[in-house]
């Protein structure tokens, strides 16, 4: 082969190899901006030059997004530079504590006219362990629905202690204040209106029943900019917990004046153990910020429950007849007959049979007009 063949074939190789390496920067280019909007809002992220992901505005989308910082991790890792309550705690198979994410890749799926799905898998720096933070837009109902997955890719097992939902932050707290609206009571008391400023430190919502989580504190909160909540004015963003066990929401305010904010299950006594490729799927936190006050916001809330929380949820239900307030544990056949007499009448539809299940006889529910 002559030296010009080799110094074409040499040429051609590099070529190649070049191309190819393009195309896979090209490939992993990390977006400067990641936007997840309704048709009113949008959920800004940010990223940086090490390919770490940040909240940058949460909000009217006519808003322009603040400048990311450390402290607007959009999902917080203990160990690293992150010194706040983190979103994640995890110990990996070799016993290191930390866990640092970096952006990986970016999917948006259209769903339909108004649903859109956006994927953003993180990974750790050094370890093969995966989160893929994936959010929900529903146009229409300006809501976004975000949980997380969290893979083990290493060869060991590695356990988790915190596993939070999502994590939001806001620039100063100390001029522009932090209300927070929480419901709270027990039972025949329930989901009283608790409104308070948020300060300096860490607050805490949270409840470790394990079952009936939701008995002395609902898990769902206000976060507005005014003390006096008001029906058709004002900005307030509304949060709900898709879960039925314990949970956590955690407000933080630094010494910069930041707020975070993180939900999810609550970490005490939850630990778990991710074996090698096994997943970890977070409950979904649902989110609506409204700049028109409660009442919108409500109404938002109101037509997604109905058309994608609920079974059936645009239907009309049965009129039900419950004895539980009548007879309490004192009834016996004669009593639940009275009880029937005139129901058709009146309406009613199907009757619960209520007491027997605290006895852990069971429910019964039948149609009240037989």
């Amino acid at each position: 082969m002559t030296q010009l063949h080799i110094m074409k074939h040499l040429l051609r190789s590099f070529i190649i190899v070049t191309l190819a390496m393009c195309s896979v920067f090209a490939q992993a280019e990390t977006p400067r901006w990641i936007t997840i909007a309704t048709q009113d809002n949008s959920l800004v992220l940010g990223t940086d030059e090490r390919g770490r992901v940040y909240n940058s505005y949460y909000g009217a989308t006519s808003q322009k997004p603040d400048k990311p910082t450390l402290l607007d991790e959009v999902y917080p890792c203990s160990g690293g530079d992150f010194l706040k309550e983190p979103a994640l705690r995890a110990v990996h198979a070799d016993g290191n504590t930390s866990t640092v994410l970096v952006y990986q890749s970016l999917n948006v799926e259209k769903i339909d006219d108004n649903i859109s799905e956006t994927r953003i898998e993180l990974k750790d720096e050094y370890y093969p362990f995966y989160v893929t933070l994936v959010y929900k837009a529903y146009k229409k109902e300006n809501l976004i629905a975000a949980h997380t997955v969290i893979k083990n890719g290493e060869d060991k097992p590695v356990t988790v202690y915190n596993y939070s939902s999502q994590t939001l932050c806001y620039a100063d707290a100390e001029k522009k204040p932090r209300w927070l609206t929480q419901f709270c009571g027990s039972w025949n008391n329930e989901a009283n209106m608790i409104t308070e400023r948020l300060n300096r430190g860490i607050k805490q919502l949270d409840s470790k029943r394990g079952v009936r989580a939701q008995e002395m504190r609902s898990p769902f909160f206000l976060l507005s900019d005014r003390e006096e909540l008001a029906e058709n004015e004002g900005g307030v963003l509304g949060v709900s917990l898709a879960w039925s066990g314990s949970f956590n929401f955690c407000f933080e305010i630094d010494e910069l004046s930041r707020l975070t904010v993180t939900g999810g299950v609550n970490p005490f006594a939850s630990q778990l153990i991710l074996d090698p490729d096994e997943e970890l799927t977070t409950p979904e936190l649902v989110t609506i910020w409204s700049q028109a006050g409660t009442g919108d916001l409500s109404r938002n809330f109101h037509r997604w429950t109905r058309k994608y929380a609920l079974r059936d949820g645009n239907k009309e239900r049965s009129i039900l007849l419950n004895n539980w307030e009548a007879t309490f544990f004192d009834f016996d056949q004669d009593k639940l007959v009275k009880l029937f007499q005139g129901a058709k009448e009146a309406g009613f539809e199907l009757f619960l049979l209520d007491g027997p299940s605290r006895s852990r006889i069971g429910r019964c529910i039948c149609p009240a007009t037989n």
